[in-house]
């Protein structure tokens, strides 16, 4: 099938996993056949052996071929600091490998976390095709400035039937 092996020929493959209230990621390495496997709350040694034994079937089953040579690897990363911040803490450690391939750099304080949903929620909105109209607030500047300095921003954007909606952003 042609999407298996165009899966395949990617160098790097996100593979973000969920166990009941959690997430953790695993970072496939194509070249190195190498599975990092990072979870916020540093307890990789929880899920090392479930992700490689998953990813090596997957493997297995795509291409008919042993994937025995795969290893995984558990990756130094900043802890997190608390416990519901793991969705966006996967995102951030994924977007720090792709652009830096080192995590030293994760911020997991509260700040740095409310911070991260933020941009993401602006991301999200600026992707989905949706216009930014106004940012209502006690001071003017644009949504992206008001959410940097933590201010409440009830965001008016118009759908694709033009209906305004409102929308507080957190």
């Amino acid at each position: 099938m042609k999407v298996k092996s165009e899966l395949l020929q990617n160098d790097i493959l996100l593979l973000p996993y969920h166990t009941p209230g959690h997430w953790v990621i695993a970072i496939a390495l194509m070249e190195k056949k190498e599975l990092l496997i990072i979870d916020p709350l540093c307890d990789e040694i929880r899920y090392e052996r479930t992700c490689l034994r998953n990813w090596r079937n997957f493997i297995k089953r795509l291409t008919s071929k042993s994937s025995s040579n795969w290893n995984s690897k558990i990756v130094p990363h900043p802890r997190q600091s608390d416990g519901h911040n793991c969705g966006p803490l996967i995102l951030k450690f994924a977007e720090t490998y792709l652009q830096h391939k080192d995590f030293s750099a994760v911020e997991t304080t509260q700040e740095a976390n409310t911070a991260f949903r933020r941009h993401i929620a602006i991301l999200l909105m600026k992707e989905s095709g949706n216009y930014f109209l106004a940012c209502i607030v006690d001071s003017l500047g644009t949504c992206e400035d008001n959410m940097k300095s933590g201010t409440l921003c009830i965001v008016h954007f118009i759908t694709p039937k033009k209906t305004p909606i409102e929308k507080p952003i957190v």
